[in-house]
C-alpha cells in the first residue's frame, strides 16, 4: 500500500511538472544576458532591472512592493522587440506566440539601507505552454 501511494505522489509530480505547471520552462538571468528558452526558439535578454520597491526583509509594509524590467524579445524569425515587465504591476505577463512569460522570482531579497548594484540581480523568467 505504502508503495501504491509512492508511485502515485511521484506520478503526479511528473505529470503536473513538480509544481511549475505542465509544460512550463524557466531561465534566470542577469542583466545584460541574453538566452533562449528550449524547444521554443524565444530568445530573452534582461536589458535592466527599472524598478525594485519590493519591502525590505525583516519590515513590516502595506504593499509588497513591484519589480519592473526591460526585456529584448525575439521569437524564431521575427525582429526584436522591447518589452516591460513586473511582478505587481501590468503588465504582469506578456502573449507570445500562444505562450504567456512572467516573473516567477526576483533574487536576491532587499534589505533595508543596503542599496542593490544592478549586476547582483537575478530574474527568473517563465514561459507558459500553449494552450491546447
Amino acid at each position: 500500500m505504502k508503495i501504491a501511494v509512492l508511485v502515485l505522489t511521484l506520478m503526479a509530480g511528473i505529470i503536473d511538472g513538480g509544481g511549475a505547471g505542465r509544460g512550463a520552462l524557466s531561465i534566470q538571468l542577469r542583466p545584460g544576458q541574453e538566452k533562449v528558452f528550449k524547444r521554443t526558439g524565444l530568445r530573452v535578454k534582461l536589458v535592466e532591472v527599472e524598478e525594485d520597491s519590493r519591502c525590505p526583509v525583516g519590515v513590516e509594509c502595506i504593499w509588497a512592493g513591484n519589480v519592473r524590467v526591460a526585456l529584448l524579445v525575439t521569437g524564431p524569425g521575427k525582429t526584436s522587440r522591447r518589452e516591460a515587465l513586473n511582478t505587481a504591476s501590468e503588465p504582469r505577463e506578456l502573449k507570445l506566440d500562444g505562450r504567456t512569460l512572467t516573473i516567477s522570482k526576483v533574487s536576491p531579497a532587499k534589505i533595508i539601507d543596503q542599496e542593490l548594484k544592478p549586476s547582483a540581480y537575478r530574474v527568473t523568467l517563465k514561459l507558459s505552454s500553449r494552450n491546447p
